[in-house]
């Protein structure tokens, strides 16, 4: 112990060490390139003015300036400008003309003026006013027209604006800016008039959030998929659940929150054995999906981007095969004074429809009953079955509608108190009284409060939240949030932020006392209560009432089950306290060249604590066993219930240096964005459990027993078996996940036009196999884009804003999950009734070669911009395919084990994904758009070693993964209807047809290919058609 000790401390010093080694290297920030228009400095003598408009619209990097040759065609100038804005150099071009210019958004429309625009600016009349933003700073350069006229005007260095009214007392003005929404507003002549104008959030989403760098839209070629955080925000009070939230906002995404699928799929499934599970990052920072759902408020997101191919998500290396969602949370705004927002809501669901299920009721299930007992009851007699266990129990034991056939049959009873009694036992609807009994109608509150503000130096958003839900299970879940992120602007060169998230959460539940599923499925008519509304002991259908009553008489130990009783009494309850501190610090070292140092740290506890009161079926139940039928001897104490406490912590850090790179040349011509890092990180997640018997709730202790007496088995308990024991009373387990990364990216644009992307990233990890050849294999990407709208050959569609096309092409991938391989042989503590000491077992051969699983992509895509930006389209097709995958595999039984896990085969993934966005309309009490999406994704298996095969019954099984097919293929024989006693019939491969005991000789030849099982995973041959309407007034 005391080596392993030391072995342990020295691994720390490594660590330690290299850590402080990562910290003095050079690496770089996350790039925020400023997507605002750069300063114009150009010169021309007798140019044609249509040339100079033109240079103009590239110097400034982000305007497009739309003319009709006719209008500027007679035009020359000649200017010297001088790092002017842009609405200066349009100023100096036009002066001389009968020309004037208004701003759109990114878009500057030059028009001729009409000669009655020069005799109004003599006139007395006037408004005025200064423009601000949301937070109370000026806006300079905001377009101010006077709506039905040409008359117009921009605002000067501190917002303020004046314009003829002419003889007008009052006149409608029409306010445009780049980032926010229009607006009109009445301004009355001689009035000074106040306007603020508000983000446009549609235009603030054309931005890429990586995770490390933020770019425009315009200089990436990946496919991304952008969510604003409003649209989350409005989903999640009927969701609960922020990532399930994004389903219908993008493309590509797959929701399925039914009960063991995977539920968050992008792109199609990539593995069959390991992690399927996208990457999630908040703030550029990972983090477990379960971490982002128990610890973000879903008001405090900015926005969510998701990245979908090659070259937008190998930047993370062998955690992004299955696609990367980046959160962004809000941060606060420049303001001279404090904002406070407040967002609430309440959501009523109710209890979930089973309905859909379409099993059997009463009448239903009584008719199939009596047909079969009719069929086979001559076989399996009243002695056979009381005496045979069943799949219900270990004892065996004759049903309620049984009994009332067998006594029929026997001549015990009239056939009309047969049917008569079976008429009652049809009447009633189990599945109604569990409703009733066990269910509740599902509703979620939620309250946020917000304040933000910030002036030159600094900035900050707070938040606190309320998050509660009433589950259909008579749970309670309740969650109090809190968020702080703060921006310093230290020095010139010198910026510090920092995020705080903490939540505070409690879920209080009743323990369902017993496994509902079969007897639900296949009895509709077990009640809880009959029609007196006397509770039903519900033993009757686990164990014979001969057996209850001699175990009864011999223990006076009650054996009656009722299940509300038990449900009732047993309380389960969960704390939990989780804590994530994001920080960097960045620093400006020259012009375009900047480093960051960002540390994460977050930590997740939870404690449940389970108790079933000694009163409770299932610990009477295990008295029982637990007694020696000739001794009447138990080991177990004779009060008290079962106690259990589970604990669980997950720490978690991640250490980054990043050096970047954000600059131009020739006027813009060469924009050049690129960035070299390092990261750290570690993921570690224990678990602590214990289990106490005879535990008393006042005085919070147990009662001592033999626990090592329930090694041996009891060779004759007066009750069921006793080989089911757990004797431990204390576990723990730990799971590790260690990186180390060496990452690069970067971005050429080229006129405007032509983009170029790559990235490099090498990854080394405790869960890849210690081979050199499977550590810091080379991850990367290219990608290429070309703006077609930027094209000259273009400028006459004036309707169309925005084209490009896009090509992307490069590797991704998807480490092992813990456990599955690596230098050493993996071991497991095991016991046996058969030894006095605990020994180890190994459960997994060592397996140095085991590597990450690697997929290749391909996309390409076009996005399509109309009508001033008011319809996108968005189109891509892609092409994925992964290697190695990673799956047991059969040995060579010499070698000491039968199965090892290992790098066995491939699958495809091939999709296309449509999304249209619409800003249907537009003002200034009345905001509607539309998201509709379109994805289709079709997997297969194409080599795989090893297949997954599960029976569902004689006629059809589901395979897991077979060569040839999709992921989760249900294959059966060519169903050929009933024979003449009713019995079924199929086809072989021959078309012969094969009935009764012969149907036992089909094999896997006489398979026919049926569907896809859904029910198994998330859909992987999918057509998914979702819309999104939201309505702000």
């Amino acid at each position: 112990m005391q080596n392993l000790c030391k072995e342990k401390e020295k691994a720390r010093g490594r660590w330690f060490l290299l850590l402080l080694g990562c910290l003095f290297s050079i690496n770089a920030m996350m790039a925020q390139p400023d997507v605002n228009p750069k300063n114009i400095t150009y010169q021309c003598k007798n140019e044609q003015l249509s040339k100079a408009l033109r240079q103009v619209e590239r110097l400034s990097g982000y305007y497009k300036i739309q003319f009709a040759y006719e209008d500027v065609g007679k035009y020359t100038v000649s200017v010297t400008l001088k790092d002017v804005t842009v609405q200066t150099a349009l100023s100096e071009l036009l002066q001389n003309t009968d020309l004037n210019y208004e701003i759109d958004n990114r878009f500057i429309h030059v028009f001729r003026v009409a000669a009655e625009r020069k005799l109004k600016q003599s006139l007395s009349g006037s408004v005025n006013g200064q423009v601000v933003d949301e937070h109370g700073e000026p806006l300079i350069g905001v377009t101010v027209r006077v709506l039905g006229t040409n008359e117009g005007t921009i605002t000067d260095l501190n917002g303020n604006f004046s314009l003829s009214s002419g003889d007008k007392k009052s006149v409608k003005l029409l306010l445009s800016y780049i980032g926010k929404n229009d607006k009109e507003v009445t301004a009355s002549s001689g009035k000074s008039l106040k306007v603020i104008m508000v983000d446009d959030s549609q235009l603030l989403s054309e931005v890429v959030v990586t995770g490390y760098q933020t770019l425009s839209r315009e200089r990436s070629a990946g496919s991304y998929g952008i969510i604003k955080g409003d649209a989350v925000s409005s989903k999640i009070g009927l969701t609960g659940s922020i990532i399930q939230s994004l389903e219908g906002l993008a493309t590509g995404l797959s929701v399925n929150m039914s009960e063991g699928a995977d539920k968050y799929i992008i792109r199609g499934i990539t593995s069959v054995y390991s992690n399927r599970s996208p990457l999630f990052v908040v703030d550029g920072m990972p983090l477990e999906e379960e971490q982002v759902e128990t610890l973000l408020n879903g008001n405090d997101i900015e926005n969510v981007t998701l990245l979908k191919d090659a070259t937008a998500a190998s930047i993370w290396g062998s955690q992004a095969a299955n696609g990367v969602v980046v959160i962004t949370t809000k941060k606060g705004q420049k303001s001279n004074k404090t904002h406070v927002s407040y967002d609430g809501s309440f959501t009523y669901i109710g209890k979930p429809d089973y309905g859909y299920m379409k099993m059997m009721d009463g009448a239903t299930f009584m008719k199939n009953a009596q047909e079969v007992f009719d069929l086979y009851s001559e076989v399996y007699d009243y002695d056979y079955v009381s005496t045979t266990a069943t799949s219900y129990g270990s004892d065996p034991f004759v049903l309620p509608h049984e009994r009332y056939m067998y006594a029929y049959k026997m001549g015990e009873i009239s056939m009309e108190e047969r049917d008569a009694a079976l008429a009652r036992l049809a009447a009633q609807d189990g599945r109604k009284s569990y409703e009733d009994n066990f269910m509740s109608d599902k509703w979620m509150p939620r309250h946020t409060i917000s304040l933000s503000g910030g002036t030159d130096k600094q900035n900050f958003y707070v938040s606190l939240g309320y998050i509660g839900e009433q589950g259909t299970l008579k749970d309670m879940n309740n969650r109090f949030t809190f968020n702080i992120k703060q921006n310093f602007n230290l020095t010139p060169w010198l910026k510090w932020d920092y995020t705080v998230n903490g939540v505070y959460g409690s879920l209080n539940k009743k323990v369902e006392p017993w496994t509902y599923t079969a007897i639900y499925r296949d009895l509709p008519y077990a009640t809880f209560y009959d029609e007196n509304g006397e509770a039903v002991d519900w033993a009757v259908y686990y164990v014979a009432d001969a057996k209850r009553e001699k175990a009864e008489e011999l223990t006076n130990i009650d054996t009656g089950f009722f299940p509300v009783d038990d449900f009732n009494s047993s309380s389960s309850k969960q704390i939990s306290t989780n804590l994530r501190v994001n920080t960097g610090l960045t620093f400006s070292l020259l012009k375009g060249l900047r480093y960051e140092t960002r540390y994460q740290y977050s930590r997740f506890h939870t404690k449940t604590e389970t108790f079933l009161p000694q009163e409770t079926y299932a610990v009477r139940e295990e008295r029982l066993q637990a007694t020696d039928a000739n001794t009447l001897e138990c080991v177990l104490p004779a009060k008290g219930g079962h106690f259990t406490l589970d604990n669980g912590l997950v720490t978690d850090w991640t250490f980054r240096n990043q050096l970047t790179y954000d600059g131009d040349f020739q006027d813009g011509k060469h924009q050049i964005t690129a960035l070299l890092g390092t990261e750290l990180r570690e993921y570690v997640n224990t678990t602590y459990n214990s289990f106490v018997r005879g535990y008393d709730m006042q005085t919070m202790l147990g009662t001592d027993y033999d626990i090592y007496a329930l090694r041996n088995y009891i060779s004759n308990p007066v009750y069921g078996e006793s080989n089911g024991f757990s004797y431990r009373y204390f576990s723990q387990g730990e799971i590790m996940r260690r990186y180390f990364s060496l990452y690069g990216n970067a971005a050429y644009t080229f006129d405007h036009k032509y983009v170029l992307n790559a990235s490099l990233r090498m990854d080394q990890s405790n869960l890849f196999g210690s081979d050199p050849d499977t550590q810091y294999k080379p991850i990367w990407s290219v990608g290429l884009a070309w703006k077609i709208s930027e094209e000259r050959f273009m400028d006459r569609y004036d309707w169309l804003n925005s084209l490009t096309l896009r090509a992307t092409y490069g590797f991704a991938g998807n480490s092992p999950d813990p456990g599955m391989g690596g230098k050493y042989d993996i071991l497991s503590a095991t016991s046996s009734p058969w030894f006095e000491e605990s020994g180890y077992d190994i459960s997994t051969p060592a397996n140095d070669k085991l590597t990450w699983e690697k997929t290749r992509t391909y996309n390409l895509g076009f996005d399509l911009s109309v009508l001033n930006h008011r319809l996108d389209v968005t189109l891509d097709y892609y092409d994925k395919k992964t290697t190695d995958l990673i799956a047991p595999m059969s040995l060579n039984p010499t070698s000491g084990w039968a199965m090892a896990v290992g790098n066995i085969g491939s699958v495809s993934n091939k999709g296309l994904e449509i999304s249209v966005n619409s800003h249907n309309i537009k003002s200034k009490d009345f905001h509607w758009y539309s998201i509709l999406t379109f994805s289709q994704n079709k997997s297969k298996v194409i080599k795989l070693e090893v297949e997954d095969v599960n029976s569902s019954n004689l006629m059809q099984k589901s395979v897991g993964y077979r060569e040839g097919y999709p992921t989760g293929p249900l294959f059966s024989y060519r169903y050929a209807g009933l024979d003449a006693e009713g019995l079924p019939q199929a086809y072989n491969k021959e078309g012969e047809l094969i009935s009764g005991d012969d149907l036992y000789t089909l094999d896997e030849d006489d398979e026919v290919y049926s569907g896809i099982l859904r029910c198994l995973d998330q859909p992987v041959c999918l057509q998914r058609l979702g819309a999104f309407i939201h309505v702000c007034l």
